[in-house]
This record gives C-alpha cells, sequence and structure tokens, in this order.
C-alpha cells in the first residue's frame, strides 16, 4: 500500500513540478480565469522557492502529486482592495499551490493544505492566507471545503486581482 509523505522540495525536484505545474497551467486556461498564463510560475520562481527551503512537494511512490510555496508575508496582502483580513496576527502564505490534474479530486489537495496549517501551528503561527482567481473554481471549492473565509480580493503586481482567503487553525 502506497503512503503520501509530503517533504522539503530539492533541485532534484524541480523538472518533476515543473511538469506538473505546465499541467495545472492548461488546465487553468480551461477556466478562461488567466490564471498562470502570463508565465509565472515560471522555473526561477519556484527554483527560488526550492532554493529558500520554501516549496514542499506531496509525494507517493517516488511521484510528485503537487507542492506549494509556504512563505512568511506576501506585501501585496497588506492593502486589500477589497474586504478585510480576519486579524492582523502573523500569518504564512500559500502560493503556487497545485495537485497535478491526474491526482486531483482525491482528498489530496485538503492533504496538502492540513500539513501546511500542522506545520504553521508547530511554529506558533495561528493565520493562513491564500488567494486564488474567481474563476479557479476546484481551488475555490477546496479552500472552502477545508473552512478557509473569503474575506475580499487584493491585487499582486505580477498576478492581477485574486479572491483572498484567510483560516484562523
Amino acid at each position: 500500500m502506497s503512503k503520501e509523505t509530503i517533504r522539503c522540495a530539492t533541485l532534484h525536484d524541480l523538472p518533476f513540478v515543473i511538469a506538473g505545474i505546465e499541467e495545472a497551467k492548461k488546465q487553468l486556461a480551461t477556466h478562461q480565469s488567466g490564471q498562470w498564463q502570463n508565465g509565472e510560475p515560471s522555473e526561477h520562481t519556484i527554483q527560488n522557492d526550492i532554493e529558500l527551503g520554501q516549496y514542499w512537494v506531496l509525494v507517493m511512490d517516488h511521484h510528485i502529486l503537487g507542492g506549494c510555496a509556504v512563505l512568511s508575508c506576501e506585501p501585496a496582502y497588506d492593502h486589500l482592495v477589497i474586504g478585510q483580513w480576519l486579524n492582523q496576527d502573523p500569518y504564512r502564505v500559500i502560493h503556487r499551490f497545485y495537485i497535478h490534474p491526474s491526482w486531483q479530486q482525491k482528498g489530496y489537495a485538503k492533504q496538502l493544505l492540513d500539513f501546511v496549517e500542522s506545520n504553521a501551528l508547530n511554529n506558533g503561527i495561528h493565520n493562513i492566507r491564500i488567494d486564488t482567481h474567481e474563476r479557479n473554481i476546484p481551488m475555490r471549492k477546496a479552500l472552502e471545503r477545508t473552512h478557509y473565509h473569503y474575506v475580499g480580493e487584493a491585487y499582486l503586481p505580477k498576478a492581477g486581482m485574486r479572491f483572498v482567503y484567510h483560516k484562523i487553525i
């Protein structure tokens, strides 16, 4: 029986993460959202995340099913265009989150989100923030199923307007 693990990505993982992100980009294009259609996240961005020790991968049988970057802040979140955060306490940000399309709707998004939350709690952080495109319905549904609260909209310089979500853990 296979067991999934979540671990910090290495540079060896980079081509596999990029391949998965490219598949996710194709899927996002079908939603006509424009999300991830301008070259980001790029290989350079993911490589930088890995080198900084802030990119995590969900692995099963040596296959990378998905991943995400976990950062300590997002400057674009300082001033929401619409709405407000649930609090101003320290938080972690999830960016560049994906589950390979072949592995979606099997509970892996929840597993990766749960890991981020657990990791944050282990470091004394009780807030998670994340953004997504308004037309990224699968991600929005995953966030709502895992009790993230839609709190408004933020403008991200490289991405444009994004719906923002906040969860207190």
